[in-house]
C-alpha cells in the first residue's frame, strides 16, 4: 500500500476560538435553529448577520489572549511581584526531592553530607546487639577520606544524628563501623614516551591506581546532567554538592572494594596517555608479593595505597618502587614536584564535590503588560458608519427617532460587550484563583465598560452605583467556597493527591443541616493548609521522627502523623510523650486530671487522681489495672468520700477525694472511660 503523500495546508487550523469563520457559520446555524420561522435572511447585508461577524471577531481577540503563554498571564507587568510558592507552584529542587527510602538513597546522603566519608554502605543488619533480628534495622559502614584529618568518633556520631535525622518509620541504625585500610604497595616498572615529564607521569599512575583501588564517587552539576529528565535527576535527599548517579554507587559495592584484580590495576595504567608499557609490576601486602591474579581482602577492610609515604621520601634512587623509562634510560625523578603535580591533581578532582551546589530556579520572567491583556476594543468601531456607531456616531442631522434606535442599539451590544469585557477580567485574575491564601473572598471578576462611546447616556452619571449594581450582579452568580474547592482539588490532582472528605466529615461530625456552609468552608480551609504544607509532607512522608531531639512541637514530626494531621483536621500538633509523668488534660469538672507521685499521699487531692508510684513503668500499670471497678474502694460518709485504690500484689492508696458519693463516682467513671 502506497504511503499518503505529504502536503501543507494553505490554510493553518485555528482553534475553534479564533477561527472566524467556524465561529461565524455556528452562530448562522444557532440562528437557524431558534429563529427560522421568522428571520431568513442570512446575507451580508443583513444587520442581524452584521452584530454576528463582529461579535465573532471579538471572540477571535479573546480566543488569541486565552492561548498567551501562562508566563504571561501570570508573571506579567503591573500586577506586583507573583508569589509562585503561594500559589502552590513549587520549583523542582523543592516539590521533587524526598527523604531517603532506598538504601542508595541513604549512601548519597552520606557521601554528600559528611566531608570525611569517601564511600558509605548501608546493609540490612542481620542480627542486633541484642542478638535478635529485628526487621528495619541497619548497619552502616563507612570508608573514611585519608585526605580530612577528620576525628573518627566525631565521624560517626555524625553518621548516626543524620541517619536518626533521616530515618524511615520503623527503621533505625544499630550500628555503624568505619572499615580498616588495608596498605597496598606497588612495583613496576613502566616505560614512558620522551614527550612527557616523568614526574607528571608519577603523579597521574599514582591517582589511577587510588582510583581504581578505591573509587571516589564523582558529584555532578546541574548543567551537566541536562539530558536526565528533572523527576528522575531529584529522586531522593536533596543533594548538597552535586548529583550522585545510581551507576556509581553500583559499581562501588563493598564486595568489590574488597576484591582487587591486578590486570585491571595494569590496564589503567596502561591507558594513560604517555605510557608505552608496563613490566615487572607486582602487588605486595604487608611487604609480600601477591603472586595471584585476585586478591580478597578481609571483612570490613578496604585496599590502601599509601601515596604520601611513598612520594616523601628522602630522595629517588634505584630501590624506588616504580620505576620509569624513557627509551632505554631511567627516568631520575624530583619527588618533591611528582607530590606537587599529585597535590594539583587532587585538588583538581575535589573541587568537582568540594563546591555548593547551585540549584536556584530563576523565576520565569515577561514582557507583557497585564493592562494590554485586560483592554477591551469595542466592537462599536468596526461597525459601518450607518449605523451611527463609534466615535463618530450619528451626523448633526440626525433626527430623535433616529438617535434613539443607536442609542438602543448601543444599549443591546453592551450586553454582550459586558460579557466580553469581564471575561478579560476573568483572564488577568486568573493568577488569584489558585491562590492557597484563605483571604480569596471572590472568584468571578468583571471590569465596567465607562470608555465606551455612548454609555455615559446609557448607564448614568453616577459610575459607583452602576459599579456596585453590576458587583451585585456579577457576585449573585458567584459561589466562591464552592468554586475554589475545585479549583483547590485540581491544583492537588497536579500532586496525585485526592483530599478524604468524607473522612473529613466523619471526623469533625458538622456538615449536617444548618452547618453545611460551616462545614464547606472549614473544608475549604483544610486543603489550603494541606496545600501550604504540601513540601514537607510530601518531601517527609515516610519520615519518621528524630527520637533524640526534643519532641515537643510540631518541628520534629512524623510524616505521616503530619499528614493525616492535615488531612483530618487535626489542628493539636504538640507531641506529647506519653512515658512523661505530666498532668493530663482536665476530663470534666469532677475531677479529671491524673497525676503521680513519688511520696505516700496522705490527703488525696479533690480536683484529680493522684496515683503513687516506685517505678518508672507507673503509667504502664495504671493503664492496665486503673480501669479495672473492682480495685477501687469507696470510705466515707455524707459530707467527705475517699476512693481507694490497690495495685495487684501492692499496697492500698487513697487516689482521690469528693465531698459526696455522687460526685466521686462521676469522677471515677469519668477516669475509668
Amino acid at each position: 500500500m502506497p504511503s499518503p503523500s505529504a502536503s501543507l495546508r494553505r490554510q493553518p487550523e485555528h482553534p475553534p476560538s479564533m477561527d472566524y469563520a467556524r465561529l461565524r457559520q455556528h452562530g448562522i446555524e444557532a440562528a437557524q435553529r431558534l429563529s427560522g420561522d421568522i428571520w431568513s435572511d442570512y446575507n451580508e447585508h443583513d444587520p442581524g448577520i452584521t452584530i454576528l461577524e463582529n461579535l465573532c471577531y471579538a471572540i477571535t481577540e479573546l480566543g488569541f489572549k486565552a492561548r498567551l503563554p501562562i508566563e504571561d498571564l501570570l508573571f506579567g507587568k503591573g500586577a506586583g511581584v507573583f508569589d509562585a510558592r503561594d500559589h502552590a507552584m513549587y520549583p523542582p529542587e523543592e516539590v521533587l526531592p524526598a527523604s531517603p527510602l532506598t538504601l542508595l538513597d541513604y549512601r548519597k546522603l552520606l557521601i554528600d553530607r559528611l566531608p570525611a566519608v569517601r564511600n558509605a554502605w548501608v546493609v540490612p543488619a542481620t542480627q542486633s546487639d541484642r542478638g535478635i533480628y529485628v526487621q528495619g534495622l541497619y548497619q552502616v559502614l563507612l570508608q573514611l577520606d585519608p585526605s580530612h584529618r577528620a576525628d573518627p568518633v566525631a565521624v560517626q556520631a555524625q553518621a548516626f544524628a543524620l541517619m536518626r535525622a533521616h530515618r524511615n518509620l520503623c527503621e533505625d541504625v544499630d550500628q555503624i563501623t568505619l572499615l580498616q585500610p588495608q596498605p597496598i604497595q606497588v612495583s613496576a616498572r613502566i616505560h614512558i614516551s620522551p614527550q612527557v615529564v616523568g614526574e607528571s607521569m608519577l603523579a597521574k599512575i599514582l591517582f589511577a591506581l587510588s582510583e581504581t583501588l578505591t573509587p571516589q564517587i564523582r558529584f555532578h552539576t546541574l548543567d551537566s546532567q541536562k539530558e536526565v529528565p528533572l523527576d528522575q535527576l531529584f529522586e531522593g535527599p536533596l543533594p548538597i554538592h552535586g548529583f550522585i548517579q545510581d551507576e556509581d554507587l553500583l559499581k562501588s559495592e563493598l564486595e568489590d572494594l574488597r576484591t582487587i584484580h591486578q590486570s585491571a590495576l595494569i590496564q589503567q595504567i596502561s591507558q594513560i596517555d604517555g605510557v608505552l608499557s608496563v613490566e615487572q609490576f607486582q602487588l605486595l601486602i604487608d611487604g609480600e608479593p601477591i603472586k595471584q591474579e585476585t586478591i580478597r581482602l578481609a571483612a570490613r577492610h578496604y585496599p590502601s595505597l599509601d601515596i604520601r609515604a611513598l612520594l616523601q621520601r628522602p630522595r629517588f634512587d634505584e630501590h624506588f618502587p616504580i620505576q620509569l623509562e624513557s627509551g632505554d634510560i631511567g627516568y631520575q625523578l624530583d619527588l618533591e614536584t611528582a607530590a606537587r603535580s599529585y597535590d594539583m591533581l587532587l585538588a583538581r578532582h575535589k573541587q568537582q564535590y568540594e563546591r555548593p551546589l547551585e540549584l536556584e530556579t530563576v523565576l520565569t520572567q515577561s514582557e507583557r503588560k497585564l493592562s494590554d491583556i485586560l483592554a477591551y476594543h469595542s466592537i462599536q468601531e468596526h461597525f459601518p458608519e450607518v449605523y451611527g456607531l463609534g466615535e463618530k456616531g450619528l451626523p448633526s442631522r440626525a433626527g430623535l427617532l433616529r438617535r434613539g434606535r443607536a442609542k438602543q442599539l448601543q444599549g443591546y451590544l453592551l450586553m454582550f460587550e459586558q460579557l466580553l469585557a469581564n471575561y478579560l477580567a476573568q483572564l488577568v485574575n486568573v493568577r488569584h484563583l489558585f491562590s492557597t491564601r484563605t483571604q480569596v473572598e471572590q472568584t468571578y471578576f468583571y471590569q465596567p465598560l465607562f470608555d465606551l462611546p455612548g454609555t455615559a447616556a446609557l448607564l448614568g452619571q453616577d459610575r459607583e452605583a452602576f459599579s456596585r449594581k453590576l458587583a451585585e450582579l456579577v457576585f449573585r452568580y458567584d459561589h466562591p467556597v464552592s468554586r475554589r474547592h475545585r479549583i483547590m482539588d485540581h491544583l492537588l490532582a497536579r500532586f496525585g493527591e485526592t483530599f478524604l472528605s468524607d473522612a473529613f466529615n466523619a471526623l469533625n461530625r458538622q456538615a449536617g443541616g444548618q452547618d453545611q456552609d460551616a462545614f464547606s468552608e472549614a473544608l475549604l480551609k483544610a486543603k489550603l493548609q494541606y496545600l501550604q504544607q504540601y513540601l514537607p509532607i510530601s518531601r517527609d512522608r515516610g519520615k519518621g521522627h528524630d527520637y533524640t531531639q526534643p519532641t515537643e512541637g510540631s518541628q520534629n514530626m512524623a510524616g505521616l502523623r503530619q499528614r493525616i494531621s492535615l488531612l483530618f483536621g487535626i489542628t493539636d500538633l504538640d507531641r506529647t510523650m506519653l512515658t512523661r509523668l505530666l498532668e493530663d488534660k482536665p476530663a470534666g469538672e469532677a475531677g479529671g486530671k491524673l497525676s503521680f507521685s513519688r511520696k505516700k499521699v496522705k490527703t488525696p487531692a479533690k480536683d484529680g487522681f493522684t496515683f503513687q508510684w516506685g517505678s518508672e513503668d507507673v503509667l504502664a500499670q495504671v493503664l492496665t489495672h486503673g480501669i479495672d471497678r473492682n480495685l477501687y474502694r469507696f470510705e466515707g460518709g455524707e459530707k467527705q468520700v475517699t476512693i481507694y485504690f490497690r495495685f495487684p500484689e501492692g499496697e492500698e492508696q487513697a487516689v482521690f477525694q469528693s465531698e459526696s458519693i455522687e460526685a466521686a463516682e462521676e469522677a471515677l467513671t469519668q477516669l475509668i472511660h
